[in-house]
């Protein structure tokens, strides 16, 4: 089909929406699970890529791949249940002249997180909190656990984030708590690519939050398919992996991963995509001057 209305070509953005409300629409209404309006997603993604025209500027395998990634997690890509970032990377590998391509990088947030735990049916609350430095806070282990936490209410900066819990309520009545001090946020943040990324840096608290989440998971008397892959598509984008092996050695062992993995894209779009050589740490949010435009929706 010709990206040409009466032999003016379509702009990147026409062209975007002419794609997705055409036959991607299909294949997003597919992914999508029950209960997850399908126009209603494909709305958000328009108004975001509108929002930050720089996605445009993203190969399209990499956008039109992670607006599928966060169909398959049935999260809306409104920057409340997940978000959809551009960024610059290396695809030259290392030793080589630097190539730089710009990637659309997709990312599942708290309250999507949180949006797949009730989704299991059987959560009926869940408190995901970041604790600051003039806050009150007390934690009790043992036979009865409690958190106590008293937010500081004074008008300067409440201080850097010291803690970040959770409290999960069940349907059954039990509670589960989960908490993870800074020195434990810092060894997760520390297992990143991307730690000294302005992720880490603009949203320290909403990356501590995901971590105890994600830890407090595993507390839960339920198996979930949908949350263990929502985790695994948060570790993709933050560049790490909670496995088995101790943290830093799979930090170090895990090469850096951008909008799924190749290969989960093309067997969620079927894109023949080529693999790509190992990158340089991700620079995020499109930021890296050397970017060169190759992206099929300039002309």
């Amino acid at each position: 089909m010709s990206d040409q209305t009466q032999g003016k070509a379509l702009s990147p953005a026409e062209k975007f929406k002419k794609h997705i409300t055409g036959g991607q629409r299909e294949q997003i209404a597919a992914q999508l699970p029950k209960g997850v309006d399908a126009d209603r997603f494909v709305r958000t993604a328009l108004t975001v890529v509108q929002m930050n025209p720089d996605l445009l500027s993203c190969t399209p395998t990499s956008l039109f791949g992670s607006i599928m990634l966060a169909a398959k997690d049935g999260l809306l890509p409104d920057g409340k249940e997940a978000v959809i970032q551009p960024y610059s990377v290396n695809v030259a590998g290392r030793g080589n002249p630097p190539v730089w391509e710009k990637q659309a990088q997709y990312m599942p947030m708290v309250k999507g997180l949180m949006q797949i735990m009730y989704r299991t049916g059987e959560v009926a609350m869940v408190d995901g909190v970041a604790v600051y430095e003039k806050d009150v806070f007390e934690y009790e282990r043992g036979d009865m656990p409690r958190i106590v936490h008293k937010p500081y209410m004074g008008s300067e900066e409440p201080g850097k984030v010291i803690a970040a819990y959770v409290v999960i309520k069940l349907k059954n009545g039990e509670v589960k708590r989960e908490v993870m001090f800074r020195r434990d946020i810092e060894s997760v943040r520390n297992a990143s690519k991307a730690k000294d990324g302005p992720g880490w840096k603009n949203w320290y608290d909403q990356f501590a939050i995901k971590a105890v989440i994600k830890r407090a998971f595993k507390q839960l008397p339920t198996d979930s398919e949908d949350f263990d892959r929502v985790i695994q598509h948060d570790n993709d984008a933050m560049g790490f992996d909670f496995s088995d092996k101790p943290q830093a050695l799979a930090a170090a062992q895990q090469p850096a991963r951008i909008a799924g993995q190749p290969s989960r894209l093309r067997s969620i779009i079927g894109a023949n995509t080529q693999q790509q050589a190992p990158t340089e740490d991700p620079v995020y949010f499109g930021d890296d001057p050397h970017y060169q435009n190759e992206s099929d929706y300039h002309q």
